[in-house]
């Protein structure tokens, strides 16, 4: 890409300046900064992305709790050597594997990274409001307000009754755990540490984005996160600590 501008990745600001809050955004940083390709980061608080990807004329994305139903999401990028404007995740690490096959391919087999990322959303699902309450409180105050609201509508239940801290919550850590030995196992089919070997791809990314999702959240030196990293014999921690070169800000 010498001599032209760099991607434009539109990525969820939040109370750390500079450092990106979603860990759906998070897998897009990993593959840009795998292929390293130069790239400048336009933040949007929640209230924000709508409007903004309707006017650049990106593409919804499926909803994640409302089969049939679409809305504007993130991650989306703006590349302006070729003028395309990218939502989804997956379409996105194909899109730069395609406009850039001299870079690292990141979706060495997409058929399978495909259903792998189907089964790893599956296998944490539980998990998701937990790690959502928790992580709402670095959001800047304007999306706080946007992104309580809106999920207490997507589950029908009062903000405070999703993941309450007593036994409710200690249920989500088990239930964690367990989502997370699943995935566990299927790393241990694989020969290499990496999901499809000795070379880290899109399906590493999606899984150290949730992780490093939880590092941030809970703080690096958290008894929280150092549980996380020591699961299945410190799988975790090793990959966000070996994936960490990939991770620009």
């Amino acid at each position: 890409m010498s001599g032209s501008q760099p991607i434009i990745l539109y990525d969820i600001p939040c109370q750390v300046a500079g450092h990106p809050w979603s860990p759906n955004t998070m897998k897009i940083r990993y593959t840009l900064g795998y292929k390293n390709l130069p790239f400048t980061t336009t933040w949007l608080e929640y209230p924000e992305i709508e409007p903004h990807m309707r006017a650049l004329g990106a593409a919804r994305t499926p909803h994640p709790t409302l089969p049939g139903q679409t809305l504007y999401t993130l991650p989306v990028i703006e590349d302006p050597r070729t003028g395309a404007v990218v939502s989804d995740s997956l379409a996105i690490a194909a899109y730069l594997d395609k406009t850039y096959p001299d870079t690292p391919i990141a979706l060495r087999d997409p058929p399978a990274t495909d259903e792998f990322v189907a089964a790893f959303l599956g296998a944490l699902k539980d998990t998701v409001l937990f790690m959502s309450v928790v992580a709402a409180e670095l959001l800047n105050p304007v999306s706080a307000e946007y992104y309580k609201r809106t999920r207490a509508e997507r589950y029908a239940r009062a903000w405070e009754e999703l993941s309450p801290p007593g036994p409710v919550r200690d249920r989500d850590w088990r239930r964690m755990e367990e989502g997370w030995n699943v995935v566990d196992g299927w790393y241990r089919k694989n020969e290499g540490k990496y999901f499809l070997g000795h070379t880290p791809s899109f399906a590493d990314f999606v899984v150290v984005s949730r992780l490093k999702w939880c590092q941030f959240v809970f703080g690096e030196q958290s008894e929280e996160w150092k549980n996380i990293a020591g699961w299945n014999e410190g799988r975790w921690g090793e990959l966000v600590r070996e994936l960490e070169r990939y991770f620009p800000l």
